[in-house]
């Protein structure tokens, strides 16, 4: 049965160390929440505390009605996927998968019938009487896939289950995983710091840096609307250009100068009610890979503002090229079609979409307008 989880004020101590503070985190029923940041962010720190391997120092922690603050893990009626897959080297497959029931007393019949049906589901029927050490990766993972789908948990917390395979296995199992989240309909909080992953399988996805919720939102609104530089650099393939601008008015238009080149604000941004306290300000211009051409046809834009860039590499990804080119020090991204080619020190000009951009304040950090 699936249950919501709802985090509210709550603080986290670590030898000595505060973590966390007024942390609060809403994860509905049925809801698969991803939660990715930089390496030391909190996001494995995050499951642990709902798992009850961390105990929170204040605010509350509840699954269902429950608040389950002072519950020990076995009764938090949660399953925990790990990394490292965590099996029984010496048990066999279905040993593994139904020693957590075992010691729950479950009639041994109807662990039975859950063990074989979760080996069903995840195509471990065959595996059943073999060891860990006889499975590859992808096997092992299924088979603790299957240890928490025995459970039949309310919240299932899966801590970068995927990052110890290789890519082509990945790719394979998020298919998986996605489609037992479909068949199970039960929450997951999924731990990645693979944002391909995160963008893929997440109802939503918590951006955390420093013990804090960046932000938390769909995937299409994080890539379209961040809310800080840091969500913009961290959301994407590649990341956001950042690039510092100034805005000024000529006449009744804003205009935004960038690096040497002026550019007029879009339409959409030229009555903003926020931005007439940004003119004659700094501020930070963000624009995605694929808002810089080379042509501006690509981008159906007229009239384009020009950047007059230094290639410094062309990266190829087959139906795509990833340009990094040098403009006026700094450095940015373009995606363009894999039939573009370029040389190091090529002399070309990068035509902005600026439909798309996104202005920050430059001391906050924080979005704008977009």
């Amino acid at each position: 049965m699936s249950e919501m989880l709802k985090i509210e004020s709550a603080a986290l101590r670590l030898g000595g160390r505060l973590l966390f503070r007024d942390f609060s985190l809403e994860v509905r029923a049925g809801e698969w929440v991803c939660v990715t940041g930089e390496s030391g962010c909190g996001k494995s720190t995050t499951l642990r505390m709902i798992a009850g391997l961390e105990d929170i120092s204040g605010g509350t922690l509840k699954i269902g009605d429950r608040v389950v603050n002072d519950l020990p893990p076995k009764d938090r009626d949660i399953a925990m996927v790990f990394q490292n897959y965590a099996l029984y080297p010496h048990m066999t497959v279905y040993k593994n998968m139904a020693f957590g029931l075992q010691l729950r007393r479950v009639p041994k019949a109807e662990i039975d019938r859950k063990v074989r049906t979760a080996a069903q589901a995840l195509e471990l029927t065959a595996y059943l009487d073999r060891r860990p050490r006889a499975l590859s990766g992808g096997q092992r993972q299924r088979v603790a896939l299957g240890r928490a789908m025995v459970r039949d948990p309310a919240v299932f917390l899966l801590d970068e289950p995927l990052s110890n395979l290789d890519a082509k296995l990945r790719t394979e199992m998020r298919a998986r995983i996605a489609e037992l989240h479909r068949e199970l309909g039960t929450t997951f909080v999924y731990v990645t710091h693979d944002q391909t992953e995160a963008m893929t399988m997440a109802d939503r996805i918590v951006v955390m840096l420093d013990g804090k919720i960046q932000q938390a939102d769909t995937p299409e609104q994080l890539y379209a609307h961040p809310c800080n530089v840091f969500v913009a650099g961290f959301i994407g393939t590649p990341p956001m250009n950042i690039l510092p601008g100034r805005l000024v008015r000529r006449g009744n238009a804003l205009d935004l100068q960038v690096l040497g080149t002026e550019v007029a604000l879009p339409r959409r941004l030229q009555n903003h009610a926020k931005l007439s306290a940004y003119v004659d300000r700094d501020v930070l211009l963000g624009l995605r890979a694929e808002d810089l051409s080379t042509d501006p046809a690509w981008l159906n834009i007229t009239d384009p503002a020009a950047f007059r860039v230094q290639v410094e590499m062309a990266e190829r990804m087959g139906a795509e090229t990833y340009l990094y080119a040098d403009l006026q020090g700094r450095r940015v991204i373009a995606r363009v079609p894999g039939t573009v080619s370029f040389q190091k020190d090529d002399q070309t000009v990068l035509y902005p979409n600026m439909e798309a951009l996104h202005l920050f304040d430059p001391e906050t950090e924080v979005c704008i307008c977009d």
